[in-house]
């Protein structure tokens, strides 16, 4: 009876290993085909009341001659300021690894008003699966508010802020197709004054997330078939 049960166990761990080379070879399958997230077009837009301005890479506009990456100076509804905002590789972060930053020095001299600003970079390819994390920290003489989205889907939010401030938000995202990222923020004074800000929006890598999900697959199938023996075999018992 030992010798069969022996070779019972035996056999099915041949089969989860065989299934786990199987599962193994199609994410790698599936890791070659699936395209890789790209990217487009980095674009840095300035609104106050009802004026607008919009900032793409290499325009005119651009004070940074590297490529994803926007260095801005504007004077728009009483507002002046300056904002530097970098995409993806190869200024930051890699085509696998969606990242987005934005930092931003604004001075209100008139008095009251708002100002918002954003920044997107679109023609991402996807997949993307995990979690999103957006950051933000900076000092402000009124309200900061902060947003990220994922195409025109609203993913976090951060404010109001007031004074020094600093602060994060993540949760999950998942889009199999194309999409963008987009950063704004909206700034608010009561008076003349200044704000400076950096933020920060950073997603995973889809391929080491499946590789993941995958070896806690096998993992799974392990342990589900350890539990039918025992189900099946009942305790052993020595002669």
């Amino acid at each position: 009876m030992e010798k069969i049960r022996s070779s019972q166990n035996a056999f099915a761990g041949k089969r989860v290993a065989r299934w786990s080379v199987i599962l193994a070879s199609l994410v790698s399958a599936f890791l070659t085909m699936a395209p890789r997230p790209a990217h487009a077009l980095l674009t840095l837009q300035v609104g106050s009341g009802t004026s607008a301005t919009f900032c793409p890479d290499g325009g005119g506009c651009d004070l940074n001659p590297l490529a994803d990456a926007v260095l801005y100076f504007v004077n728009l509804g009483g507002w002046s300021f300056s904002a530097s905002t970098a995409g993806v590789a190869p200024s930051l972060g890699t085509p696998a690894l969606p990242s987005l930053h934005f930092g931003s020095v604004y001075s209100s001299g008139f008095g009251a008003g708002s100002i918002y600003v954003a920044a997107t970079e679109d023609g991402y390819t996807g997949p993307l699966l995990g979690n999103y994390l957006l950051s933000v920290g900076g000092l402000t003489m009124g309200t900061v508010s902060v947003e990220a989205f994922i195409n025109s889907t609203l993913l976090g939010s951060l404010g109001l802020l007031t004074g020094a401030f600093s602060g994060t938000i993540g949760g999950p995202v998942y889009i199999s197709g194309p999409y963008s990222l987009t950063i704004a923020t909206t700034i608010t004074h009561t008076e003349p004054g200044w704000s400076s800000l950096d933020t920060g929006l950073a997603l995973p890598e889809p391929a080491s997330l499946i590789l993941l999900g995958s070896g806690l697959l096998v993992l799974g199938l392990v342990s589900g078939r350890r539990k039918s023996e025992r189900e099946l075999n009942g305790p052993l018992t020595s002669s």
